[in-house]
This record gives structure tokens, C-alpha cells and sequence, in this order.
């Protein structure tokens, strides 16, 4: 994935060539004129997809996508710190939560430019992960400027991120000490003699291990169309998928299961009370849940990204002799039919915060009409509860926790059987013990 920061100093419709040239995934220009003004000329490039917030119509914050990656500016957008979008990015070869940045608020007498970075990554603190996350932009800011009495200066911020492991690219490829950078950004007034490095890309440790290159524009180049110099950024989103699986498959490939060989409690309550039919399990790991279903009598499918985990899962169904279809891969990518199922049990399916919603929907598709779903899964309660106790597990992220309001708005065509927020005792393997807080629901497809 290549992504590109740039301020155009507007008229973005006149430039873009110049950043197409050199073939971004994303491109994040600030002073980028709205949509209803970006008239391209016929032989440059469209965007497939275009998120522009701002008050001026000739200067606001654009981002573009020129490949498969989609945007949506999140509900908890809060703009009164300018400019700072927080966008999920799907579609593409790797799903993130993106900062796209123009910190540029004149109004705002606490500061117009690094504080309102400050006040946003501590007002999106709780989406600011330590994976999968990039901020990016024009932050009008450097070291250099850091004033003593100041709380949110640049350093703080950068010191803040970093306590998340998310670091700046540009520091990281060149070694470079923040306030000493040798490839400026920007030139005052369009002048060689006044440099200055103030667009930056901060990145979640797993897109820096997968850095490959990075890259300022040449004052030469740039000068004639603006005072910014392009911030051009490479990761190999590829190896950083490997990288997602291989944690999963590290932590299947063990002797021991690591959630147990015993069928979750709230599965089994439920599924007995069922017709046998067909079901699916996604995110199923080792398999104890498809090969305890799978003895009852019920024709059984599930699916994981670890290779790993479907081999202890085909293990253990030979050992309790019943088969499974168990494939492997991203469920878009997978071989299932819309209508298959006469059930899909989610038990602690938790994926990215980015794709959940999205993949409830997919999976809604593969149901039957009078299908029924089973769900447990943490609450975002259970943030507390694996704060005091790690060995509880779940993630650590609330956005990757649940709540009733979700369940609700991703399965809006169901009858609710039941819909409940409880706290439970868990022991199941060696990560899931203790006490934590859970949403678990039945629903019947209308």
C-alpha cells in the first residue's frame, strides 16, 4: 500500500497528475478544494472513492482512494478539532483505522495547530490502537517549536503515540531525531532558505515492520505548485497479513488447546434446543465447538485465517470420529453458498473493529430465512474486567468489544430471542479464565 500526504496549497484538480505519477493507494491533500469543484480533466485518473470535510469549499481536507480501499468518517467525529478525521479503511489488502490530518484552527485560543492533534488523540484515545493505525497529514508542527508552559506540545504528542507503539515513519526509515530532520516538508513562503519538516505519517508498530520506503518530494519538483513537498509512504500490507496469521497460528500450533477441547456453555445450552441442520462457525480456531455439534448430529462447517488451528481442529475430529468442512481464508474468499445454513454460531468471533460489522452482514447472507444465530462474545464492559485480570483474555481495544446497541443495528431483519449483557465466570483453556462481562443473543432471520 502506497500512501501520500500532501498539502496542494488548493486547486487540487490541477495537481493531481503530479501525484498520480507516482501511483498512491490513498492520498490525504490538505487544502484540497470539495467535490462539487474537483472537475479533473478528462485524461487524469478519477478516485474510486473521495472524503472531503471542511467549511471553505476551496480549502478543506481530502482524502482519495485510487485502488479498492473504501472510507467512512466515523460517528464519533468530533469537529471541533480541526482538522482531524477519523476514518475506517476497508477494502484494500489491509483494513486500518485512519487519522487523516490538517491541523489549522485559528480560532482555538488554547492553539491553532499541534494542540488540536493533542485534543484529538486524547479525545480518540480509545481508537488509537497499537495496531493497525495510521495518522497522517499536514500537522503544522515540529520539535522546534515546543513551548515550555504549553501541554500540548509536538513532542508530547509524539511521546504520547509512542506509548501506543505507533512511531513516525519518516524518523524510523531515516533514522532521524524529531526537530533535526534532513528532508524538509515545507518552505516558508516557497523559499529554499527557509525549510522546514512539518507533514508527517505516525504508524502502529505492525505497518512499521512492514515499512519499505519512504520518500519527500524534491524542492525542485514541488516548488512551482506548492509550498508543501509530498510525503510519499510504502508498506507491504501483503506481509503484514502474514504477519495477523502468523500470531494466530503461533498460538494455535501448541500441544495444548488453547481455549480448551470442551464446547463453550452458552453454545451447548443453545444448540441442544435446536433441529439438527447445517452450521457454521466462524472464527472457529481449534474446533471445539464445530466437533462437539458435529456429534450431535448436525452437518458442519466453520472457517479461520490460521492453517494452524484447522489442523488441530481436524485432529481433534478424528479423534471423536466426525468430519467437518473446515476451510481456511478471509470469508469473502471462502467457498459458501448464499442460504447455506440453518445456523452460524459467533462464539468469541471477534474481528477487527474495522470489518465486524461488515462481516455480520456477509454472514446474514449465508443464513436461511427462519435461520438462527448464536452469539457470545465480550462487552465492551469486559474492558474493565481484563484490565484487573489478563488472564480472563478478550481484546483490549473497546472497539473490538460489543454492545447491545450493535447487535441490534448488525442484525436488524431478526426476531431477538434473546439479547442480554451478563457477567460470567470463564475456564476454558488457558485464556479464558475468570470473571468477565459478555453479550450473548439468539436471533431468528425475518
Amino acid at each position: 500500500m502506497k500512501i501520500i500526504a500532501w498539502n496542494c496549497n488548493m486547486a487540487f484538480r490541477k495537481k493531481a497528475e503530479f501525484i498520480l505519477a507516482h501511483n498512491p493507494d490513498i492520498a490525504v491533500i490538505s487544502e484540497c478544494e470539495n467535490p462539487e469543484k474537483l472537475k479533473f480533466p478528462t485524461e487524469i485518473q478519477t478516485p474510486k472513492d473521495i472524503l472531503w470535510f471542511g467549511t471553505n469549499p476551496n480549502k478543506g481536507l481530502g482524502v482519495f482512494s485510487y485502488s479498492n480501499y473504501r472510507f467512512q468518517l466515523l460517528d464519533c467525529h468530533n469537529p471541533d478539532f480541526k482538522n482531524i478525521l477519523p476514518i475506517a479503511v476497508t477494502g484494500g489488502k489491509a483494513d486500518f483505522m485512519l487519522f487523516a490530518i490538517w491541523a489549522n484552527n485559528p480560532a482555538d485560543k488554547d492553539g491553532a495547530y499541534v494542540t488540536q492533534i493533542w485534543k484529538a488523540i486524547n479525545y480518540y484515545e480509545n481508537l488509537i490502537k497499537e495496531t493497525k493505525t495510521i495518522l497522517i497529514g499536514d500537522f503544522n508542527s515540529n520539535t522546534i517549536w515546543d513551548k515550555p508552559r504549553r501541554e500540548g506540545n509536538h513532542t508530547t504528542v509524539v511521546n504520547k503515540l509512542a506509548e501506543k507503539n505507533i512511531f513516525s515513519t519518516y524518523h524510523k526509515y531515516f533514522n532521524q531525531i524529531q526537530g533535526k530532520e534532513a528532508h524538509p516538508t515545507l518552505y516558508m513562503y516557497r523559499h529554499e532558505n527557509k525549510p522546514y519538516h512539518m507533514d508527517y505519517c505516525f504508524a502502529s508498530n505492525d505497518f512499521i515492520e512492514v515499512l519499505e520506503s519512504v520518500e519527500v518530494g524534491a524542492y525542485k519538483d514541488w516548488t512551482m505548485l506548492s509550498d508543501h513537498k509530498p510525503l510519499i509512504i510504502k508498506f507491504n500490507t501483503l506481509t503484514m497479513n502474514n504477519t495477523w496469521t502468523q500470531r494466530w497460528d503461533d498460538r494455535y500450533k501448541t500441544e495444548e488447546f488453547a481455549y480448551g477441547e470442551e464446547p463453550n456453555n452458552y453454545l451447548k445450552e443453545q444448540i441442544e434446543k435446536l433441529q439438527t441442520g447445517t452450521i457454521l462457525f466462524p472464527a472457529e480456531g481449534e474446533g471445539r465447538n464445530a466437533i462437539f455439534t458435529s456429534k450431535l448430529g448436525w452437518n458442519v462447517s466453520a472457517f479461520d485465517i490460521s492453517e494452524e488451528g484447522r489442523n488441530k481442529a481436524l485432529k481433534l475430529a478424528e479423534a471423536n470420529n466426525v468430519s467437518i468442512d473446515y476451510q481456511v481464508g478471509e470469508l469473502e474468499t471462502l467457498d459458501f453458498e448464499e442460504n447455506q445454513f440453518d445456523a452460524i454460531a459467533l462464539i468469541y468471533a471477534h474481528f477487527p473493529a474495522e470489518i465486524k460489522s461488515d462481516i455480520h452482514k456477509q454472514l446474514n447472507i449465508l443464513l436461511k430465512k427462519d435461520g438462527i444465530i448464536i452469539f457470545e462474545a465480550f462487552s465492551k464492559k469486559h474492558l474493565e474486567y481484563v484490565t484487573k485480570n489478563e488472564k480472563v483474555g478478550g481484546p483490549k481495544d473497546i472497539e473490538s468489544l460489543f454492545s447491545i446497541e450493535e447487535i441490534k443495528a448488525d442484525f436488524p431483519n431478526y426476531e431477538i430471542i434473546e439479547l442480554e449483557e451478563k457477567e460470567i465466570e470463564l475456564n476454558e483453556g488457558l485464556f479464558h479464565n475468570g470473571t468477565g462481562s459478555v453479550i450473548r443473543f439468539v436471533g431468528r432471520k425475518k
